[in-house]
């Protein structure tokens, strides 16, 4: 996240994979998933409004679950008011890197064609000749698109049915010459709210822009855009949108993965470059968490629980693909234990490779937003899902 656009004008810049090699078959280096997208894009008079009095906070820098705050304006004049928290975590598959974000209209603003609210693409050197999107239930729509022109390829579409939806780019290719690891790119979006004019939005509408590289070359390069519903022509004081998008990254293939996932290997072996590699991250992490005693859910995904009892949080999972992330909130020190509750016995989490390397504890000298969590411990785990349908689970305070 370039906030300060000191590389580019764009907010998003590299878009990497996790454990992907390429034709050199080294480990552990570069990798690319095609670069460059964007948060809000808001035009006045042919000017773009850029960001104005943007803070960043890194609440926690992991290794768990990051969790970095931003905020500020767009336009010195302060017209549209965003805040935005971004999370990736400790995982042993794929990169998922989660924004929730906010923009609050503070005067009236058009709703010109050009605006935007998230864009995913914008790279010179991609090749998209496949596009597919679909929501909870599966594909809507998948696309060969051959050579098109340049410019809107298709504009304001609402996304159908009920979500998360999802859009990607299977088959994406990067056209350079370079032998490393070389993936594709999709997003998730796990929820939408809006309230436009006084009406309210559920479902995300978007639109897709091909960039041509050449007067030439005409093969498509599609940016996707998280766009205003076609009634929308202009903002008023107190519109606001919200929306959860995960930017997800995917090898081409199994032998380009080289974690130890063998759910996720054996998903790549039947699904090469294929849309139901996003649709299996859909559905497998639209998780319901039922809490038995000690705690709230305060958020799905990633999993928080905010505590209301010193002593123990019982609850548990169902669903969940991947080291589900999952924090605790409120806790009166860092000394808990989480055990897995199976056949009447209780299995303590135990990831370790160096002694206490697989879990994540701070303390809140002071919270912004919440004054409950004042002088109080929250601790962070990734806990292994893939094969689990229910699983149970306990926080324990070990003394």
């Amino acid at each position: 996240m370039d906030i300060d656009m000191g590389c580019t004008k764009r907010t998003i810049t590299d878009i990497r994979m996790l454990m992907t090699k390429g034709l050199d078959d080294l480990k552990w280096r570069w990798s690319d998933a095609g670069w460059g997208g964007d948060w809000a894009t808001f035009i006045v008079e042919g000017m773009r409004l850029l960001p104005f009095h943007w803070k960043c906070a890194y609440l926690s820098h992991g290794p768990c679950l990051t969790d970095v705050l931003y905020t500020g304006w767009y336009g010195e004049e302060k017209r549209v008011y965003m805040s935005a928290n971004v999370n990736t975590s400790r995982t042993d598959d794929y990169c998922r890197t989660i924004t929730r974000i906010k923009y609050e209209f503070r005067g009236d603003l058009p709703a010109s064609s050009d605006i935007s609210f998230f864009q995913l693409g914008t790279a010179g050197y991609i090749s998209t000749p496949t596009i597919a999107w679909g929501n909870f239930e599966g594909l809507v729509e998948e696309r060969q698109l051959g050579e098109i022109p340049s410019g809107i390829y298709l504009s304001k579409k609402q996304m159908e049915g009920d979500g998360p939806w999802w859009f990607g780019f299977p088959g994406q290719r990067q056209l350079d010459e370079r032998k490393w690891g070389k993936g594709w790119r999709a997003l998730v979006i796990r929820k939408c709210d809006a309230r436009f004019g006084g009406q309210q939005y559920n479902n995300p509408s978007f639109s897709l822009c091909n960039q041509q590289r050449t007067a030439d070359d005409h093969e498509a390069n599609i940016t996707f855009m998280i766009q205003p519903p076609e009634a929308i022509n202009e903002f008023i004081d107190g519109d606001w949108i919200s929306f959860d998008i995960a930017v997800l990254t995917f090898p081409k293939n199994a032998t380009d993965y080289y974690g130890p996932n063998e759910d996720f290997i054996n998903h790549l072996q039947a699904n090469t470059d294929s849309w139901k590699t996003i649709h299996r991250e859909v559905i497998g992490n639209a998780m319901s968490i039922l809490i038995h005693s000690g705690g709230e859910v305060t958020l799905n995904y990633p999993i928080i629980i905010a505590a209301t009892n010193e002593d123990t949080v019982n609850f548990s999972i169902y669903g969940g693909i991947g080291a589900v992330p999952i924090k605790f909130t409120g806790l009166c020190s860092r000394n808990y234990l989480l055990y897995q509750q199976s056949d009447n016995d209780e299995v303590p989490l135990d990831q370790n490779v160096h002694t206490n390397d697989f879990w994540q504890a701070e303390f809140a000298y002071e919270h912004e937003y919440d004054e409950q969590l004042f002088g109080k411990y929250s601790l962070s785990f990734n806990i292994q899902l893939d094969s689990d349908l229910e699983s149970t689970w306990i926080l324990r305070k070990k003394y």
